[in-house]
This record gives structure tokens, C-alpha cells and sequence, in this order.
């Protein structure tokens, strides 16, 4: 690196010689050329109203705060939020799914590679279909069909990773989420299956796709976050990211503060 050759030692990050270079970029070039795109923009819902929440790249030692994540939302309803104790552990746990989900997605075996890496691919397509849908208002209750799909691919990754579910197999459970999460179940005795489980009806039978679908914003919102759920306990599971260890270390019941806003 040209600094390390001029001055003698590397610029580390943090350090006061990164925030001296990182200045004069900042100074010198277009704003959009510091904008990293984010890893993730999921949605959350409160005060009666949809809000990205943007999981971002990080380099070097760094602290994150929950709450930053929710850059359009304006001051007034973060202390709101912050100021209610059980709504605010609903979004930490929230964040916390879309954190290990966004940072671990890319860390299983063989994620570049077979039927379950392809899966996850078109189920990681299916949620931020959900999401963008949401957000851009356009069609929001149809968003619940992109969230089931998701959960569906979700379930046959995890079941073609621990089990070696081919494409006729998965063929052969269908739509059925039902009997995915009982498989899923058999192959791992995580808490968090059994939680997805005694949610899964949450969504409509597959053929709603062909019919008009009520407007719930609760039920929208819901249902996005079990297919982010999903993802999340993938992750966990196939890899050691689990970010609810440092925002509670003595211990948690998984999803004790979920709820309706």
C-alpha cells in the first residue's frame, strides 16, 4: 500500500491515519462513491407504517447499534421506540435474525455450489421480493406469496444441506410447509424449528396466489418476518453466528418478545 511504503507501517482500521484518509475522499470525491450497498434491506413494521431496516458491510473492529439500522425513521419515533421496553426487544430480536441472516448467508459449505446453495439462492430472491414489495407499496399484501415461497426454498435448503433432499425429493413434499418444518424438525432439535412450526400457519394454502389477498399489515408483516426467521435459522445452524449471545449474554427464551405491533 502506498502509505505503508511512505510512512513505514500500515493504516489499521480504526485509526487515526484511516480517518485522516478517508477524510480527504470524502473531500475530494462524489458523495456516492462512499455509499456501501448494503448486505440486507429487510422491513419492519411499527407505528403503523413499513420501515427499511439496513443491514450494513463492516471492516475492521466496529460497533453496531440496532437502531441505526433504521435510518428513515425519523428521530421522534426512535425514542418512542426505544422508550417501550417490550417493543423495542421486538425489534432487537428482529434485527438480530436479519443481522445473522445477512452476515452468514455466504458462510455454508458449498454456498456457491449444489441443490441446496441453489435453493437458498432462489429463496434469498423470494425475501427481498417480499421486502421491496412492502417498501415500494405496489401490491403489499402479495408480498405474503413471495414470503411463503421463501419459507418453502428456505426449508428445502436446509433439508438438501443435512439431508441430501435432491430435486425429486423436494418435488415430492410440494407445497406442503407442514411437512417441510416436521422434516426440518427430525434434523435438528433447534428451539427455533419448533417456533417456526407453531407459526407456519400463518400463511394461505398455495392457491391464494390465485385469488385477491386481505390487507393485514400485521399479518404482512408477520409473515415477511418468519420467512427472515427461517433464513436465520439457517444460518445458526451452519454457522457459529448468533448475534442474540451478545445482545443478551445470560441467556434468552427464542422470539420471548415477539409480537404484534
Amino acid at each position: 500500500m502506498l502509505f505503508e511504503k511512505q510512512f513505514g507501517k500500515p493504516a489499521c482500521i480504526p485509526s487515526t491515519e484511516a480517518d485522516i484518509i478517508f477524510s480527504w475522499f470524502e473531500q475530494n470525491t462524489e458523495k456516492s462513491a462512499h455509499y456501501t450497498k448494503p448486505l440486507l434491506k429487510a422491513v419492519y413494521y411499527y407505528d403503523v407504517a413499513f420501515w427499511p431496516v439496513e443491514i450494513p458491510q463492516g471492516y475492521g473492529e466496529f460497533r453496531l447499534n440496532s437502531v441505526d439500522s433504521l435510518d428513515t425513521m425519523p428521530d421522534s419515533v426512535k425514542e418512542d421506540l426505544q422508550a417501550d421496553r417490550t417493543a423495542i426487544w421486538n425489534y432487537v430480536f428482529f434485527w438480530a435474525d436479519a443481522m445473522d441472516y445477512a452476515w452468514g448467508k455466504n458462510e455454508f459449505p458449498d454456498a456457491d455450489d449444489g441443490f441446496g446453495a441453489e435453493l437458498l439462492k432462489a429463496a434469498h430472491e423470494e425475501l427481498t421480493s417480499a421486502a421491496s414489495q412492502i417498501l415500494s407499496g405496489n401490491e403489499i399484501p402479495r408480498s405474503v406469496l413471495a414470503a411463503r415461497n421463501a419459507v418453502e426454498m428456505f426449508l428445502k435448503s436446509f433439508l438438501a444441506y443435512t439431508n441430501g433432499l435432491t430435486d425429486k425429493g423436494a418435488r415430492s413434499f410440494g407445497h406442503n410447509l407442514k411437512d417441510l418444518v416436521a422434516a426440518c424438525k427430525d434434523q435438528s432439535k433447534s428451539v427455533e424449528w419448533e417456533h417456526i412450526e407453531s407459526e407456519i400457519q400463518i400463511f394461505p394454502e398455495i392457491n391464494a396466489r390465485y385469488e385477491k389477498l386481505p390487507h393485514d399489515d400485521d399479518n404482512i408483516f408477520m409473515s415477511y418476518w418468519l420467512a427472515l426467521s427461517c433464513g436465520a435459522a439457517l444460518t445458526r445452524h451452519f454457522t457459529s453466528r448468533d448475534v442474540r449471545k451478545q445482545l443478551y449474554p445470560e441467556g434468552y427464551e427464542y422470539f420471548s418478545a415477539r409480537g404484534s405491533q
